[in-house]
């Protein structure tokens, strides 16, 4: 017979899994912008196995050292790479900020943004502390104008 504590780290650990997934599986169709460059690429992002490190193309960061992760283009960098995109796109912008460095990034679409930001916020609160701005699945939804409530034809879901 299982402990009610060891229950509930089952449960905590599953859900773990099942929030951290699009970190372990990485992505190859995220967008890096570079304010020096002034210039946006494609770039890939993925978690380690263990969700320790999170690599963006060649750089790896230990999440530990994740310090913000902001949502939008609230970067001064991403300010002076505005022209490089969209206003749609905008909506799937964030930064991953740590002391040493910050990665300007664009999602695909707002919903793998959501997914994102939903693991990486998991991974952080269990490796390290994090602000994310703002926090938790809902009011990511509602920032970005996701699902219940949102302008139709603006990608509601």
């Amino acid at each position: 017979m299982s402990t009610p504590a060891a229950v509930a780290r089952r449960d905590a650990n599953a859900r773990l899994r099942t929030t951290t997934a699009p970190l372990a599986a990485g992505r190859k169709d995220f967008v890096k912008y570079s304010a020096k460059a002034g210039k946006a690429q494609a770039c890939s992002i993925s978690g380690s196995k263990d969700l320790r490190f999170l690599t963006v193309n060649s750089s790896t960061v230990p999440v530990n050292e994740i310090t913000r992760i902001l949502v939008g283009r609230r970067t001064a960098s991403f300010q002076r790479t505005a022209r490089l995109s969209t206003p749609q796109d905008d909506r799937c912008c964030f930064s991953i900020v740590t002391h040493e460095r910050c990665f300007d990034l664009r999602a695909p679409s707002a919903e793998v943004l959501v997914d994102w930001l939903v693991g990486l916020e998991d991974v952080v609160c269990v490796k390290g502390s994090v602000e994310l701005i703002p926090s938790g699945r809902p009011a990511l939804l509602k920032t970005l104008g996701i699902g219940q409530g949102s302008p139709e034809g603006e990608g509601g879901g």
